[in-house]
């Protein structure tokens, strides 16, 4: 009877374990985190440099995709009065595993 009283010990104790004590999966990364992991990578903090070299700065947009957040790099260029976006690249940022992916290489 020992014998079957520390399995139901042993079964007690890893439900205690999984129930309260087992980490809760981590929320997804907001939006703020996303905007942050792609403004941490060294080709976008280039371009952000060069940018401020030239008295210039990156904007970013920032879309919801579900599963994901799609980030775009981009700067807006003026001439002669008229004004358009130049994209840098766009950046697919996964909202459980928090992975970058670039879109285009």
């Amino acid at each position: 009877m020992v014998g079957g009283g520390l399995v139901a010990i042993v079964v007690v104790a890893a439900l205690i374990y999984y129930i309260y004590l087992l980490p809760a999966p981590a929320d997804d990364i907001t939006k703020q985190e996303a905007l942050e992991k792609v403004q941490a990578m060294p080709e976008v903090q280039e371009f952000i440099a060069e940018l401020e070299a030239n008295r210039k700065s990156a904007s970013f947009n920032i879309e919801d995709r579900g599963d994901s957040w799609s980030v775009q790099v981009y700067e807006i260029v003026v001439q002669s009065g008229e004004s358009h976006t130049a994209t840098f690249n766009w950046y697919r940022v996964d909202k459980k595993a928090g992975a970058v992916l670039r879109e285009f290489e």
